[in-house]
């Protein structure tokens, strides 16, 4: 499940991964396996994802 969220999140936002893994401060590898569902993200990157949403709207 929180593959999914991580994925349609970054299309939401319309970001490479490489640009939602610096926004993160991770890997674009850790989003690339989040997404595929190899790894959940720890509840602190999801709410910090939350939060990089939350500005970029805010920003555009």
């Amino acid at each position: 499940m929180a593959e999914i969220f991580v994925l349609e999140t970054r299309k939401r936002l319309g970001w490479t991964q490489k640009r939602l893994a610096q926004a993160l401060g991770v890997t674009m590898r850790g989003v690339r396996r989040w997404e595929r569902g190899e790894r959940v993200p720890p509840a602190y990157l999801r709410l910090a994802l939350i939060e990089v949403e939350r500005r970029a709207r805010e920003e555009s």
